[in-house]
């Protein structure tokens, strides 16, 4: 049975305020300066929504595979001495706080039909970073030559296969099943 390393715990930790501090830039700056709005308006051809043209499941499928290249980026990153995960969280969290003060704006009611799906998105995220920084750390290791055996890159390729990947697709099939339903009534 494959385990998480011992320093997962630590990572994901890092990640999680990572991500929290700049979401709260993001949502102060949207706050305090609210022309960086243009700025931050992200294209249309980005946003995976639902359709009348498109099947449901085809839709499910987009929002994973959207959700999927996110942390595959951020894990593949890793390797680049961690620097991967590290801009992933950073941008991905300023947009995230961002879109959380447009959204309080549009009512409470909006943003909760987003939450059943974003539990597992978030956790989603973070661990493939997490998983990324972990990364980093064989990558530097192997630049000082430095041996860590409780490491391996064949182990964190599978709790990234497993984890992420299993919890962005429950989260597609929510959002495309539930959240979608949720917004509809709105």
């Amino acid at each position: 049975m494959i385990r998480f390393p011992p320093l997962f715990r630590d990572t994901v930790l890092i990640c999680t305020v990572l991500l929290m501090l700049s979401s709260a830039v993001g949502y102060g700056t949207l706050t305090l300066l609210p022309e960086v709005y243009s700025i931050t308006q992200i294209g249309e051809d980005e946003i995976v929504l639902p359709s009348d043209d498109i099947p449901q499941a085809e839709y499910i499928l987009k929002l994973f595979v959207s959700n999927l290249e996110i942390v595959t980026v951020a894990f593949l990153g890793g390797f680049l001495l961690g620097t991967g995960p590290i801009i992933i969280l950073i941008i991905n969290g300023f947009m995230f706080g961002a879109i959380f003060k447009l959204l309080t704006e549009n009512g409470l009611v909006f943003l909760l039909s987003l939450v059943p799906h974003m539990i597992l998105e978030i956790p989603a995220f973070i661990i493939a970073c997490a998983l990324g920084l972990l990364a980093g750390e064989i990558s530097w290791n192997y630049l000082l030559k430095k041996e860590r055996p409780d490491i391996k890159i064949r182990d964190l390729v599978i709790l990234f296969l497993v984890y992420p990947v299993l919890l962005l697709a429950c989260a597609a099939i929510i959002e495309g099943l539930v959240s979608v339903q949720l917004l509809g009534t709105l």
